[in-house]
């Protein structure tokens, strides 16, 4: 399945190769999500990053060692999903 979405008018791949948009168009896919439904698992590190197309979702950490108090941030289109979600997660 081709992406057929405009990669490069996401910040982080403005200025990405044509070799590589490529290579990331070839191996993309679009998954779906209903409201409420978990995208990634608890001490679980994914092995994909994630780009949100279209609508928002909310990022949810918990503190290991007081299980009721957690963080919480929304994130929206063009934003990551996923390791990288993780470097600006308190910003």
């Amino acid at each position: 399945m081709t992406l057929n979405i405009n990669v490069q008018s996401i910040k982080a791949f403005k200025n990405i190769s044509e070799k590589y948009l490529d290579i990331i168009k070839q191996n993309a896919q679009l998954k779906k999500y209903a409201l409420g439904t978990p995208i990634l698992e608890e001490n679980i590190i994914p092995n994909q990053v994630g780009i949100i197309i279209s609508g928002e979702a909310r990022a949810l950490i918990y503190e290991h060692n007081n299980i009721a108090s957690f963080a919480s941030k929304k994130i929206g289109v063009n934003e990551f999903i996923g390791l990288t979600s993780l470097l600006t997660i308190n910003s």
